[in-house]
């Protein structure tokens, strides 16, 4: 009878190990699960970013060559100009 009753708690004691770890493991993988979840949503917004840097960045360069070509020209007009003036006062 005592045997019996000392299998039989042991027998409750291991349920009572089991349903905590299963409690364990579906709490951790719920928590693995919603980090999982944070961690995407701030490399799409990382993503997104960098899309924007990149489209920025690109428009800044073009900006720049818009101006590059505008300051040259307006280089060359005002040789043209001093050519010009030079060529009148002779």
């Amino acid at each position: 009878m005592v045997i019996q009753k000392d299998e039989t708690q042991k027998e409750l004691r291991r349920k009572e190990i089991q349903s905590s770890l299963i409690k364990d493991k579906s709490e951790i993988f719920k928590k693995s699960k919603e980090s999982s979840s944070e961690l995407s949503q701030m490399i799409n917004t990382l993503n997104q970013e960098i899309e924007d840097l990149t489209n920025k960045l690109t428009s800044e360069k073009q900006e720049k060559t818009v101006i590059f070509i505008l300051l040259k020209d307006t280089v060359r007009r005002i040789k043209d100009f001093q050519a010009s003036y030079l060529l009148l006062e002779k």
